[in-house]
């Protein structure tokens, strides 16, 4: 029959009264990455084995995490750094910070790969909360398009702008939400570009369209 191997043992403890144990599980072609949750959120990288298996750092929080071609991305914040999108290589198990928020881009969003990319949404004051793509360098961490043109948001986001900057009206309610779905070569996401409301686009990160007005009006 199957059997069960301990790879490693982790002293897991009770916050909110409710058991804490491992989030956010990811798997690249010959590791995973996991956090665990003792008060602060740790992050572990594993081959399988109890040698590789081992800490890369601890976060005040971890809120979203996506593999790209065999690349950890994750949106991390420690004291050190701040906020920030992050990637660790596969091959070298070394994290590098891509880009940080403290730049004034803020939620980064449903982190999804596309076509060899990462995907995602973020929050600045400029834009409101839009289309971004990362190539994982600092340089090529850029908005796509503007959907909602302004300050205004057009993609959902849960969160309400206010002058002092962002007040978390509750938990992001998409954080294991497929908001953004690949299909025929495009990737499908809920937009708002101020004229139809929320509607169904597309984009292939060289053009956006609308495909289909679902609420017409």
């Amino acid at each position: 029959g199957e059997q069960v191997e301990q790879i490693r043992g982790f002293s897991l403890v009770r916050a909110k009264s409710e058991p804490r144990g491992l989030e956010d599980v990811a798997v690249s072609s010959d590791q995973f990455y996991f956090v665990i949750n003792r008060g602060d959120e740790e992050l572990w990288c594993s081959d399988g084995t109890t040698e590789g298996t081992f800490s890369i750092g601890k976060y005040s929080e971890i809120t979203d995490t996506e593999i790209v071609q065999d690349r950890f991305y994750y949106v991390g914040s420690n004291l050190s750094d701040g906020p920030g999108l992050w990637a660790i290589d596969s091959t070298a198990s070394t994290r590098q910070i891509i880009k940080n928020f403290d730049a004034g881009i803020r939620n980064l969003l449903y982190l999804t790969e596309y076509k060899g990319k990462l995907v995602f949404s973020a929050y600045t004051r400029e834009h409101g909360q839009e289309l971004w793509v990362s190539d994982g360098t600092a340089a090529g961490t850029n908005m796509v398009f503007d959907l909602f043109p302004g300050t205004n948001s057009g993609i959902n986001d849960d969160y309400e702008v206010i002058e002092t900057g962002l007040l978390s009206i509750d938990e992001p309610p998409f954080r294991d939400y497929n908001y953004f779905v690949e299909s025929g070569g495009w990737l499908y996401f809920q937009a708002n570009n101020g004229a139809a409301g929320y509607e169904l686009y597309k984009t292939n990160l060289d053009t956006v369209m609308l495909a289909a007005d679902l609420a017409a009006g």
